[in-house]
């Protein structure tokens, strides 16, 4: 499972702020984030298994990142489509983020949450194949979105959220200068567990799960198929002026390592013509 965390027209400086966690099987072989060398206008990691990716931005501003919708296996079958590749196909294309989204054949695929912005244009928008299945756009503010609905009220959606405006109203942020470490430690890397069971959602996949799934940052725990846990961390920043930073810590596993990378680069033109929200 995974937790992702927005922030977009909020800043006077930053355009768009997002952090990332990917939770996976430990043991499914991933790309760290790179260019890609068959579409060089995309960064972002791979599943080397699909080929399809959960996170990715473009040179020209396109951004998409995707979430499964958690639900019990024996209740809706599990797709052969890939989920990775609703990202790549958005990436790769050229249609409004809602003209995109209004495209998709929800059938295909297993539950997702599906986030795809033109920041160029200042368009993002939503969809879900689980709930409230009409796409829709989203609006200046921040945003969390994990394995139920965009702006649920678990209570890591909730801890990450009050987090990241914690950092939004820091006074931190000024120029391209980001507070990289509190994001990574205090919005992506609290790992403390909800024991409270009234507080947990019900999805359908029993109280320990939820219980194991409800750090903002999972620690490896066992399942049927293998170790799960916090894959990865990733911090992408986007500035009016065009310059992006995108940064990563991936675990090497089975060595237990994290490494770090950083990939800054620019966008296509400025966004300086683009109104801004007031302070959260």
């Amino acid at each position: 499972m995974c937790i992702s965390c927005f922030a977009f027209e909020v800043h006077k400086d930053l355009l768009f702020l997002l952090a990332f966690n990917r939770d996976e099987l430990l043991t499914r072989v991933t790309a760290p984030p790179a260019f890609w060398t068959d579409h060089p206008q995309i960064l972002g990691g791979r599943d080397n298994q699909r080929q399809g990716t959960w996170l990715g931005v473009t040179t020209s501003g396109r951004v998409s990142f995707v979430t499964n919708y958690k639900e019990r296996a024996n209740g809706h079958p599990r797709s052969p489509t890939t989920r990775g590749g609703l990202t790549v196909d958005f990436l790769l294309g050229e249609e409004q983020p809602l003209t995109y989204l209004e495209s998709l054949d929800l059938s295909k695929y297993s539950g997702f949450n599906l986030v795809v912005a033109d920041l160029l244009s200042g368009s993002v928008a939503y969809r879900c194949n689980r709930k409230d299945t009409v796409p829709r756009t989203i609006g200046p503010g921040v945003h969390v979105m994990s394995n139920g609905h965009i702006d649920d009220t678990w209570p890591k959606m909730k801890i990450c959220k009050e987090a990241l405006v914690r950092v939004l109203n820091s006074g931190e942020i000024e120029g391209h200068n980001l507070p990289w470490e509190t994001i990574f430690n205090d919005v992506l890397g609290q790992a403390k567990r909800v024991e409270d069971e009234s507080l947990l959602p019900n999805t359908g996949v029993g109280i320990e799960l939820e219980k194991m799934d409800s750090g903002v940052f999972v620690e490896p725990f066992d399942k049927q198929d293998g170790l799960h846990g916090t894959r990865s961390q990733t911090v992408l920043a986007v500035w009016r002026d065009g310059h992006a930073e995108y940064r990563e810590r991936w675990l090497d596993f089975p060595t237990g390592q994290w490494h770090e990378v950083n990939h800054t680069f620019a966008i296509g033109r400025a966004f300086e013509g683009l109104p801004h929200g007031d302070e959260l």
